[in-house]
């Protein structure tokens, strides 16, 4: 995209190389390579200003030199522009009042001369400066000077000599002769009338009286080679400052005021324009040019001897308030400077430190941590950094901590799983179906075939109070005590007699003291069909014969509990028995109303079932799951069903049926 875009470029510049001239398409070619070229250069220059201000020590320092640094050479360019415009206005002042003086002698020997003629005596007047007369009567001349007019002028406007003494007052400079600009002033009395003229060098007369060098020049001047001109508002206005060469001597005494060796002072020019218009001919009344213009030109030391009081005492008086103030703004921004200087490296230093810690909290060290030592914003949150820093490593090793506690977890779960037999092994005549659903990670429900000494087989069924790992260790501990006290022991009484007196003591050697166990334990010869089960605050076990059930209650103390009172029946098996044993879970299962499932909801399902365990046990589980309305359990689920059928009827029926599913 970008070699695309430089090809017109580099044909552009191949083509100034070449200083080949393909008319409009070379222009084109051309236009489009500084375009470019441009685009280029700001955005390099964008770029790089966007890395030197990355960091933000040079972003501030770089915004206090906008603020604090830039605007003082602004403001000094400003005051400097301020003092030329104003001195320029001050000069023209100057130059109007020493105007208005020459103009004031020139009436008063005006006057002067009338009043001889008008009281008839004649006497020699010397005056400051050259003059020549001319005398009228009823508007005509009647001799003098021979520049001035024969009689009243049309281009004037003048009815009167009153008339034309206000226009000529109104024109104040007008073109004399020689062309050269000069002043006139006329005044009357009666029939009488004079004309005064000034004959000398009206430039160097102003200079003299206003101590700036004056150079009058006209419109037409400005073709001359040696004046400048000055475009304004599409009009031209000449400018002749003084020229070193025409008379050194006279600008170096003018400018000098009199020293030796010319000074900083002495060399430093300021140059001014004053228009005058309309610009006439004082013999004719015809316009001379469109406008004279006065070139002022004044050096630095003229311009304080105009300004500055000649009284020492004044004189020390603003000299010691102008350095009085002056030292008070440097002070004050050598301060301010010294101040934002701290600033700056306090901000950038504490903006260095926090990225170099969120920089180690990124590469995963969450002990990083910042030194705070200020009591800004800044130190606020440089403490809320801290703060967050110290949260992040608690929460990895909250994090580390479960991790490791969800592996034991799983251990313990895959330990207790293979703690509950995988596959219910059982005698021809018996076959099984269970189901196990834990409300935790670890449940406490336990159920299990142990083999008796005698031949029999015991079937259990037992809920450890609470859930987690306190009650998967019991269960375990359960199993274990179980599958001996069955090797040494044959009758179940005595069976849970002896785990109710290991588990006292386990509970009173424990810290807290707390936890029991509710227990069935029924023993099956399924030789002869004889179930004789035994309970330990277990809930009832349930017979199914024919489509009828009978709850078989046996009310009695858990394990671990105080006293040991265990209740017992006997029951004889029939081909196509049921026996159910469940634990609370099931029984407890609440519904959105918080309703327990209950005991009666269980007969009522298990009335008119079929001989199928498999199916016994789904149908209990299905009705449970439509009461919950498929929640998750709030307690462990356990379920065991059994069926009794004597093996050669069971072989007889289906010889190659497993005898047990889980």
């Amino acid at each position: 995209m970008l070699a695309l875009a430089s090809l017109p470029a580099l044909v552009g510049v191949a083509l100034w190389a070449l200083d080949l001239d393909l008319g409009l398409l070379g222009s084109l070619f051309h236009a489009y390579t500084l375009a470019l070229a441009i685009a280029i250069g700001l955005w390099l220059l964008t770029h790089g200003l966007r890395r030197f201000l990355w960091r933000v020590g040079r972003r501030l320092a770089f915004s206090y030199f906008l603020i604090g640094v830039l605007p003082i050479p602004l403001m000094l360019i400003l005051v400097l522009v301020a003092t030329y415009i104003c001195s320029g206005f001050f000069l023209g002042h100057i130059y109007r009042d020493a105007l208005a003086s020459v103009g004031n002698d020139l009436r008063f020997a005006a006057h002067r001369h009338l009043e001889q003629i008008t009281s008839g005596t004649i006497e020699l007047i010397d005056h400051p400066i050259p003059i020549d007369f001319a005398y009228y009567r009823d508007g005509r001349k009647l001799t003098g000077a021979a520049s001035a007019p024969d009689a009243w002028l049309p281009g004037w406007h003048a009815e009167s000599l009153d008339d034309l003494s206000s226009e000529l007052e109104s024109l104040s400079i007008v073109a004399g002769p020689d062309g050269a600009p000069t002043l006139a002033a006329m005044v009357r009395e009666g029939p009488y009338g004079i004309l005064a003229t000034f004959t000398g060098d009206l430039s160097r007369e102003l200079s003299e009286r206003s101590g700036i060098w004056v150079e009058l020049l006209s419109a037409d001047d400005a073709l001359d080679a040696d004046t400048m001109t000055i475009t304004l508002a599409h009009r031209e206005y000449p400018l002749r400052p003084p020229r070193p060469d025409t008379s050194p001597e006279d600008l170096k005494e003018f400018f000098h005021l009199g020293v030796e060796q010319p000074s900083f002072l002495d060399l430093q020019y300021l140059t001014w324009v004053e228009v005058s218009e309309p610009y006439l001919e004082l013999t004719t009344g015809k316009p001379a040019s469109k406008y004279v213009s006065a070139t002022l030109t004044a050096n630095a030391r003229g311009l304080y001897y105009h300004l500055i009081s000649r009284t020492s005492k004044v004189n020390l008086f603003v000299y010691l308030l102008f350095i009085g103030i002056a030292f008070l703004l440097l002070d004050i921004a050598v301060v301010a400077t010294f101040m934002a200087l701290m600033m700056i490296f306090g901000l950038s230093r504490a903006v260095n430190h926090l990225s170099d810690a969120t920089e180690r909290v990124q590469q995963g060290d969450f002990s990083a941590r910042i030194e705070v030592h200020r009591s800004d914003q800044v130190g606020a949150l440089q403490t809320t950094f801290n703060q967050m820093a110290t949260n992040l490593e608690d929460l990895v090793a909250s994090a580390a901590q479960k991790e490791i506690l969800e592996k034991e977890i799983s251990i313990a779960r895959e330990l207790q799983e293979s703690l509950l037999p995988d596959t219910l092994a059982a005698p021809a005549s018996l076959r099984f179906a269970a189901h196990f659903e834990p409300s935790a990670e670890i449940g406490g429900d336990y159920y299990d075939l142990l083999p008796m000494s005698d031949g029999r087989l015991g079937v259990v069924m037992a809920d450890v109070s609470g859930h987690g790992f306190s009650a998967g260790l019991r269960m375990a501990m359960v199993k274990s005590a179980l599958a001996l006290l069955c090797e040494e022991e044959t009758r179940p009484e005595r069976i849970l007699e002896r785990l109710h007196q290991l588990l006292r003591e386990r509970l009173q050697s424990s810290e807290n003291g707390r936890g029991f166990v509710t227990a069935t334990l029924a023993v099956v010869d399924e030789s002869t069909g004889v179930l004789q089960v035994t309970n330990a605050g277990h809930p009832p076990t349930y017979l199914l014969r024919g489509g009828e059930v009978t709850e078989i209650v046996l009310p009695s103390t858990p394990l671990g509990a105080l006293g040991s009172d265990y209740s017992q029946s006997t029951v004889q098996l029939e081909s196509g028995d049921l026996v159910v044993w469940l634990s609370d879970g099931l029984i407890e299962a609440t519904d959105l109303r918080q309703e327990d499932f209950g005991y009666e909801r269980v007969l009522r399902v298990l009335t008119g079932l079929d001989t199928d365990p498999a199916a016994v046990r789904d149908r209990l589980l299905q009705a449970i799951a439509d009461h919950t309305g498929g929640g998750a359990p709030a307690d462990d689920r356990t379920l065991l069903v059994m069926a009794y059928r004597p093996a050669e009827e069971a072989a007889a029926q289906d010889p190659s049926s497993s005898p047990s599913s889980a």
